[in-house]
């Protein structure tokens, strides 16, 4: 892809909406190498094959927040890191570096290389276990963008796993306050009892919503046997399937089929947690959600 050089883009990285993902309002343009730093965040937020035009975009960050990460680990997923980045054509070499600190639950991931002409860059993100930041580009901090008025309009949900057949979004709770959506992993389970999927688990800062919330679970739900049920539970245990059940969705045929379920409620206010649980028919008999999308609004 040509771009031409302009004065506020003399690397010619292009210019776009400084958005990291679909948890932000539309903010404004950037060039350069902030663009790139840009798109290498969203890289970084969004889950392996979330794109649908392309099945290799996407290295979920937040899903390494709450892992217990081995040297072993780290180098690994570094070159992982690095590898995605390579992906966008304006990178031409690239490596990566973790560090986890444990009191704020934060990533800092550093991305440095450098894009075909041979200048070299630097990106320092950030991973909370629900978005990814782009801090700063080249040594520089960057500054918040200053938000576009838009007109309010259909909700747009971003839905994990490839699918083109994403579920409806769901209605917005009253009170305001901040939206996520978030793509989350695929489960399956085959033990007949309630399945906490660890890989679904997000936490949440739920005072950073409005004072109702609305909980949505979409995607595309199977059972290979009977029905299987799926529930979306809140602020239990880490990994577990004592928390509150809030949505829950039934599968009732062995072929895959759109779902979507909503449930309103009162903010709890404070830290907490969400989890996807998977429940089977009986032993032995597979159920599977695929392509979901948990949104909180």
């Amino acid at each position: 892809m040509a771009i031409t050089p302009t004065a506020a883009d003399p690397f010619g990285l292009g210019t776009d909406i400084a958005l990291l993902g679909d948890l932000n309002p539309v903010w404004g343009l950037v060039s350069g190498f902030t663009n790139l730093g840009y798109a290498i965040a969203r890289r970084l937020n969004a889950v392996l094959g979330s794109l649908f035009s392309d099945l290799g975009y996407g290295f979920d960050l937040n899903d390494l927040v709450n892992q217990d990460l081995l040297p072993t680990d780290v180098a690994r997923f570094s070159q992982a890191i690095a590898g995605q980045c390579l992906l966008d054509e304006r990178v031409q070499t690239c490596r990566a570096a973790l560090s986890f600190d444990s009191p704020s639950s934060t990533l800092t991931i550093a991305v440095s290389g450098t894009i075909p002409t041979g200048q070299a860059f630097q990106f320092i993100l950030s991973a909370n276990g629900i978005t990814v930041a782009l801090i700063s580009v080249n040594g520089a901090t960057v500054a918040p963008q200053q938000p576009v008025t838009v007109v309010a309009g259909p909700s747009t949900v971003i839905v994990g796993g490839g699918s083109s057949q994403p579920g409806p979004p769901g209605p917005p709770g009253p009170g305001g306050g901040a939206s996520e959506s978030v793509p989350i992993s695929d489960v399956e389970s085959v033990l007949g009892s309630e399945d906490p999927q660890a890989q679904t688990q997000k936490e949440i800062n739920w005072g950073a919503l409005g004072a109702s919330i609305t909980i949505t679970l979409n995607g595309m739900f199977s059972s290979a046997s009977g029905t299987a049920t799926f529930r979306v539970r809140i602020n239990g245990s880490d990994n577990a399937a004592d928390g509150t059940a809030i949505v829950t969705i039934t599968a009732p045929s062995s072929s895959p089929t759109p779902a979507s379920a909503s449930a309103t409620i009162s903010n709890p206010g404070g830290l907490g947690r969400v989890i996807v649980t998977a429940e089977s028919s009986s032993a032995s008999v597979d159920c599977a959600g695929r392509n979901m999308t948990l949104t909180i609004r």
